[in-house]
């Protein structure tokens, strides 16, 4: 053709080149599928992928050497062989003929990405059912095709569960692909069993309990002559296991009932009188839980309240801690009273230093002890914790020498504050 190509590279124009020197340049590789190229100067660029199948359509290259012209005898070519489908029905080793793969799956997996869509958009018609033997059926297990096998076959691999009800299967080699579970009679249907509660099993009504005691003479045994020793069954005892288990949990010490011990003999039962000392002895024993349910109940919230009682008390009582803010009130006066002292003598800066390093030591168990449970519900406690560890020693070092100064005026005001509260 004669027209020249462009190609455009990172951004950057190249050419005029001839068509076949693009298609060179797109099959080793040094042009994208997502460069541009295109045809003339005034030509529309086009990704290099399109370019066989828009602007060439129509458009055979142009051959100026012969040489370049490959001749095939079309008769020397092979004809494809048939594919063969056999029916099932048809021969005994028609499983072998069609796949290569091996038609026993050992586990089931899922399917093949090209048969995991949505039966809605791949089988709109029903699914075959399991009993048309008129084809093989094939199903897809371990990304592998298997089959053609007879439905006996297919519906045995089912119950061995080898093919589970997600995978699929089909009927005929151009059959369409559905789920196992959807074919009918394929999967085997599993009946629920009804469940039933450890307690309704082991521990049955109680009335029924003793019209099967006195029904069933066959569970009681004699031990010796006179009927001295009784065995009940193996299931009386595992309901008098139950209840003793039952009461050892609500905290009850066990105590014997006519209920647990061996039914007696049938000519020892005497009407319906055993009956209803069984029935007495069962209406005290649960009496019994009950009051102590009940007691245990009670012990529970008077603990509780007490509890919060305390709290209450410890918490808004006057006076009911440990009096340590009325100590500590007296601490800080003899302390602010022995500095005054100092200072009305005139002392030493060496006995200044030594008391202020005495008294730096005496009030840090002090200040730790106020700021527990110093704030606005406890104001004597925070006006002393104000005084002891904001002002005190600045009153110390300042007011040597210089009386009446800011700290010791607000020192003075929280100590007093302090005082008044807790002489109301």
């Amino acid at each position: 053709m004669a027209e020249q190509w462009f190609y455009r590279l990172f951004g950057e124009e190249f050419g005029p080149v001839p068509v076949s020197s693009v298609r060179e340049m797109i099959a080793d590789g040094t042009i994208a599928a997502d460069d541009e190229v295109r045809a003339g100067v005034d030509g529309s660029w086009i990704r290099a992928n399109q370019l066989a199948e828009s602007t060439l359509a129509g458009h055979p290259q142009e051959i100026t050497d012969l040489s370049e012209l490959t001749l095939v005898d079309e008769r020397s070519i092979p004809a494809p062989e048939p594919v063969r489908s056999e029916s099932p029905s048809s021969s005994g080793d028609a499983a072998a003929s069609v796949p290569a793969q091996s038609c026993s799956p050992e586990q089931p997996v899922a399917p093949p990405p090209a048969a995991s869509r949505p039966l809605e958009s791949v089988a709109p018609s029903a699914p075959p059912s399991a009993s048309q033997q008129d084809h093989g059926w094939f199903c897809q297990i371990d990304d592998q095709e298997f089959g053609p096998v007879d439905i006996e076959t297919l519906v045995q691999w089912a119950a061995d569960n080898r093919i589970s009800p997600e995978h699929y299967v089909k009927m005929g080699q151009a059959g369409e692909w559905f789920q196992a579970g959807v074919v009918p009679g394929l999967i085997p249907e599993v009946e629920e069993q009804p469940t039933v509660s450890r307690f309704e099993t082991a521990a049955p009504n109680a009335e029924q309990e003793d019209d099967a005691r006195g029904a069933d003479p066959k569970t009681i045994g004699s031990a010796g002559a006179g009927g001295a020793g009784t065995s009940t069954s193996a299931a009386e005892l595992l309901q008098g296991i139950e209840r003793r288990t039952m009461r050892a949990a609500a905290g009850l010490t066990e105590e014997p009932t006519e209920a647990e011990s061996p039914p007696p003999s049938g000519s020892a039962r005497g009407g319906g009188s055993s009956h209803s000392a069984k029935r007495s002895v069962r209406k005290r024993s649960a009496n019994t839980i009950a009051g102590a349910e009940s007691l245990q109940g009670k012990k529970v919230a008077i603990g509780i309240l007490a509890v919060g009682l305390l709290a209450l008390l410890f918490m808004y009582g006057p006076g009911f801690g440990s009096g340590s803010e009325k100590a500590h009130c007296d601490e800080l006066t003899e302390i602010y009273t022995e500095f005054k002292g100092l200072r009305d003598a005139q002392a030493s800066d060496g006995e200044f230093d030594a008391f202020a390093a005495r008294v730096q030591q005496q009030i840090k168990p002090m200040i730790a002890d106020l700021a527990k449970t110093a704030g606005a519900r406890e104001p004597a406690k925070q006006a002393l914790l104000y005084a002891a560890r904001d002002y005190l020693m600045d009153v110390i070092q300042e007011g040597r020498t210089d009386r009446n100064t800011e700290d010791e005026k607000t020192f003075s005001q929280h100590l007093g504050r302090a005082r008044r509260l807790i002489n109301e």
